[in-house]
């Protein structure tokens, strides 16, 4: 069905609209039939394709009347018709009743190719129509099961019944329809009264059109409408069988946008194309090869090929299609053709009939002069993108992020010949300048808050790279310099934004940004593995629910910190700290409270230390606090951290009962002999003890 269905997705409607398509040439054989129409009639495709339609499908009382009808439509050669239904043959023998929307087909010259019908089955509305007239009995089962929309009118145009399936399809409730007007469920533009209903009626019995109705919700609807004048009570009614048939009318509607689409691409195509049948002759071309050739596409069609192409008489002998009919294998070659713009390289395939048979070959040529300059460049690319594996390695094996935005900056300067960029990053609420090139003076690079909106903040928000040639297509950049007139702005995934600037206009190109995003893609990745490296250690070393340190901190800061105590001559304190009668807390109140109580303890104790000092949670409600270079305060710490719990406990909104400590203190001087294990012992003692003064009410 070659100029009538293009692409795949045209073929799916034809084969799901549920309305039988076919195709017939202007000899009445059939050139297409969708996969409804071979299910309906039980035949496979190729026991139809290319046979009379009538000879196959007409019942022999129509057959030649039918066929005199075609050949009129043929002969008239213009518009669709809507003019006739008629009964045709299954496989099985069985017979079905289809009504008619048919088309012409015409070829680019205008001539008559063919014609289109869809053909949408009535043989239900036959068989309704029948029993009307033979028994009202069975009229209203009919009427009432019935899977069409039916519309009794009045010849006054008023709705005197309606079935259920017209409640349906029109959107009014049960008995809704009764007394309305066909004004109020047709669309007003094709509303015209029921004259022209009558008329049609009165000339041929029966009345068959398309038209649009209208929802109950206002909302319009394709629909195919068949009617007939009938005797109710003795009076004349009109009937109208109404089918919903938008996916039909969405498919033709595809077919037609499928192929504008088709004809588009084709003609936006930049190689030039053409399809050539076996004597040589163009059979079509896209407008590039017309233009290439200096006519218009309609006056080279069925002219010979090396004529207008090659300016020669006969084929030439480098002429692919020549190889091409003699193993009809797919073949390409590369030839200087002037008129087609000096270097082409032509790519042959061939074209087969419906029987496997070759039928001619499709031709693509395209332009490779600008491959030969394209080399060079992609030599460069190579070169740099060489160079950015190497880099990406380097960022891999980075263990520091400072470190890695000095990478990701060289590598920018030095692989990407990017003169001045800044490399800035997410701290806080403010993008921090973290890493500049050499030609980029400091006073040119600053601090931006998130909540301003300028170019980087929008690239980080957004996620996507802006390139700008000049100044006035991005009113959101806010250069530090005047003499900035073209840049990039990258985003580094959710972390920062990179920017490269430039005093010249259109300084950058796409293969910039390409190369640019493939740098800063490692950088991300870069970023994402040192920080979650580093929450993983963090994570290891805090105790979850408080977010103080955990004895395996403890046990590896303790050495290190004894060894710097040495080398400085720098004492140490301890304070053993435990929560008084927590259990009664976690007993009475639940181990929810319990563990708030725990959380609030270990911040209150964070903040009233600093932060060189070490908190650490020693074990179930048992603090341990690890003063660094305390030069015997640490009493006064002590001293401190209760009289804030005694503040607390008068202020404290999250509790309405007491928290109280028992702190136990000891000292460490490098001088001193102890164990490590005999001062914490010394410090558990005290804070026993003062436990036990608590819990007799001494202190």
């Amino acid at each position: 069905m070659e100029g009538v269905v293009d692409g795949e997705s045209a073929r799916r409607f034809l084969d799901l609209a549920g309305v039988l398509f076919v195709v017939l040439d202007t000899a009445g054989r059939l050139t297409f039939i969708n996969e409804y129409g071979l299910h309906l009639l039980g035949y496979e495709e190729e026991e139809v394709l290319g046979k009379d339609w009538f000879d196959t499908f007409i019942p022999d009382a129509l057959r030649e009347e039918l066929r005199s009808v075609f050949a009129r439509l043929i002969a008239r050669g213009n518009g669709s018709f809507q003019d006739y239904d008629n009964t045709i043959v299954a496989k099985n023998g069985e017979e079905c009743t289809f009504a008619w929307h048919n088309t012409l087909l015409w070829n680019k010259d205008g001539v008559v190719r063919g014609m289109m019908s869809s053909g949408t089955d009535i043989s239900d509305r036959v068989e309704i129509e029948k029993t009307l007239r033979e028994s009202e009995s069975r009229y209203r089962k009919i009427f009432a099961e019935a899977a069409d929309a039916i519309f009794v009118f009045a010849l006054s145009g008023t709705i005197v019944a309606a079935n259920p399936s017209a409640h349906k399809m029109s959107g009014y409730e049960q008995g809704e329809l009764v007394g309305l007007s066909g004004a109020d469920i047709i669309h007003p533009d094709y509303y015209h009264g029921l004259a022209n209903f009558r008329r049609h009626i009165e000339q041929s019995g029966t009345f068959f059109s398309r038209s649009v109705n209208v929802h109950k919700d206002g909302t319009p609807y394709d629909v195919a409408v068949h009617g007939a004048q009938f005797t109710l009570h003795g009076e004349p009614h009109l009937l109208a069988i109404v089918r919903d048939i938008s996916a039909q009318v969405q498919a033709e509607k595809e077919i037609v946008r499928a192929r504008e689409e088709w004809e588009k691409t084709f003609n936006s195509i930049p190689d030039c194309i053409s399809v050539i049948d076996t004597e040589f002759r163009i059979k079509r071309l896209n407008q590039r090869m017309a233009d290439k050739l200096g006519y218009k596409a309609e006056d080279l069609l069925d002219t010979h090929c090396y004529q207008c192409v090659h300016g020669m008489d006969h084929p030439p002998e480098f002429c692919p299609n020549l190889r091409l009919f003699e193993d009809n294998r797919e073949h390409s070659a590369t030839a200087f053709e002037e008129r087609l713009g000096g270097n082409v390289l032509i790519s042959v395939s061939p074209m087969y009939d419906e029987q496997g048979k070759l039928i001619g070959s499709l031709h693509i040529a395209r332009d490779i002069n600008d491959l030969v300059s394209a080399e060079e460049r992609i030599r460069q690319s190579a070169q740099k993108l060489e160079r950015l594996h190497d880099a990406a390695n380097r960022l891999e094996m980075c263990d520091d992020e400072d470190k890695l935005y000095g990478l990701t900056v060289g590598a920018a300067q030095k692989i990407l010949e990017f003169d001045m960029c800044s490399l800035d990053i997410v701290q806080g609420e403010k993008l921090v300048v973290k890493a500049t090139s050499v030609d980029l003076p400091p006073e040119y690079s600053r601090e931006t808050s998130l909540s301003e909106e300028n170019l980087a903040t929008k690239t980080l928000q957004a996620g996507v790279t802006t390139v700008f040639g000049s100044l006035d297509e991005v009113p959101d950049a806010k250069p530090t310099d005047v003499s900035f007139q073209s840049g990039i702005s990258a985003p580094i995934g959710k972390y920062g934004v990179f920017q490269a600037v430039s005093t010249e206009e259109n300084a950058f190109i796409d293969e910039d940004v390409h190369l640019l995003e493939l740098l800063l893609g490692p950088t991300t990745q870069a970023i994402e593995r040192i920080r979650l490296q580093k929450q993983l250690r963090e994570q290891a070393m805090r105790d979850p629910l408080t977010n103080a340190y955990n004895r395996r901190y403890f046990n590896q800061a303790i050495e290190q910190e004894i060894g710097r105590s040495k080398r400085y001559d720098h004492p140490i304190g301890f304070l053993m700290i435990d929560v008084d009668k927590f259990k009664e807390i976690n007993d009475c109140h639940g181990h929810q409270v319990g563990d708030e109580v725990l959380q609030e303890v270990a911040k209150l104790l964070q903040e009233q230390v600093r932060e060189s000092d070490v908190v650490v949670r020693y074990g179930g409600d048992e603090f341990l606090l690890l003063l660094i270079e305390t030069n015997g305060e640490t009493e006064k710490v002590k001293e401190r951290i209760l009289e804030e719990v005694a503040r607390w406990n008068v202020t404290n909104p999250v509790f309405d009962f007491p928290v109280t400590l028992s702190i136990g203190s000891a000292h460490w001087r490098p001088e001193d002999a102890r164990t490590v294990e005999e001062i914490l012992a010394e410090a558990d003692a005290k804070m026993y003890e003062a436990k036990r003064r608590h819990s007799s009410g001494e202190i």
